[in-house]
């Protein structure tokens, strides 16, 4: 316990007037716990300060150019909580025809890239937190409000909401938040960390440096492991709060797409390394199982 005030007490700053206990007790436990008190109160006052402060958030919306684009910015406009500033990044070989009315628009020059997407969004952003949406999902009027509760409770800079799931007009419970972020978790699956339902404070975002452009498909798995291997403080959401959208069209979790077996190379080159026997088993088989692929040869010498 004296250890634990000792750490606490710091100093005044030069210019603030404190009055300490007359130096006839310097010695004595009177002053010890006079300056313990004072030590307590320097402590509650920052952590006023903090409660007091409201952290902002931008919502990124990265765009192929679908035509559920205008329905996933609805989904931002019509928050109870609005986002501090909309930003939608255009990742379409031409610039957008129209602008929308209190959105920024970004456009990534053709890169076809989702993470290049993602990660111009965040350089352009201007608040304290980034939110992502893909532009065939949504998020429910409640989902920033959620979001901003949870950042001043956790004290979190890292936050995952729980999805929906929606076929058709079908709409079931779908994945719910992982509890913790722990590196093992996505070495066969993915725990529920996706481009819809992250809110990531920006300066830790590009300190661990932001979705990797050399992962076309996976690079929701990569980035999970890099937080956690960066300790990063986390939050999971239990509020279902985001509905991801099943469709025909083409996107990233697409079955045998050719953006999945080039991230799966990828995500198996950098990581097979740090998987025990039974992970590298497990990948595999989740390999071939839900997406499709049996015939890597990489994957066969799983050692």
């Amino acid at each position: 316990m004296l250890q634990a005030l000792g750490r606490l007490y710091r100093p005044p700053p030069a210019n603030e007037q404190t009055t300490y206990p007359s130096s006839n007790y310097q010695e004595s436990g009177y002053h010890f716990a006079r300056v313990a008190l004072w030590a307590l109160s320097r402590v509650r006052v920052r952590l006023i300060a903090r409660s007091k402060h409201v952290s902002t958030l931008s919502a990124i919306i990265t765009t192929t150019g679908r035509s559920t684009l205008h329905e996933a910015l609805d989904s931002v406009r019509g928050q109870t909580s609005p986002a501090d500033e909309i930003i939608v990044v255009h990742d379409t070989p031409e610039p957008p025809a129209l602008q929308e009315a209190g959105v920024r628009s970004i456009w990534t020059q053709g890169a076809s890239n989702a993470c290049i997407a993602r990660n111009r969004g965040v350089e352009a952003a201007t608040s304290d937190f980034v939110a992502f949406l893909d532009d065939d999902d949504y998020w429910l009027e409640s989902h920033v409000a959620c979001a901003r509760r949870a950042i001043k409770e956790s004290g979190a800079a890292v936050l995952c909401a729980s999805f929906w799931k929606r076929i058709g007009d079908n709409v079931q419970p779908e994945k719910t938040a992982p509890t913790s972020i722990d590196f093992n978790a996505f070495f066969c699956r993915n725990p529920g960390l996706r481009g819809s339902n992250l809110i990531i404070e920006a300066a830790t975002y590009l300190r661990v440096g932001g979705f990797d452009p050399s992962f076309p498909s996976q690079n929701d798995l990569d980035l999970g492991i890099r937080l956690a291997d960066h300790n990063v403080a986390y939050h999971g959401i239990t509020e279902r709060t985001v509905v991801f959208r099943r469709h025909e069209g083409p996107r990233l979790s697409t079955r045998g797409s050719t953006a999945n077996r080039n991230g799966v190379l990828a995500f198996w080159r950098r990581y097979s390394e740090r998987m025990n026997h039974a992970e590298k088993e497990a990948y595999a088989a989740w390999v071939a199982g839900f997406w499709g692929f049996v015939d890597f040869p990489e994957l066969a010498e799983k050692g």
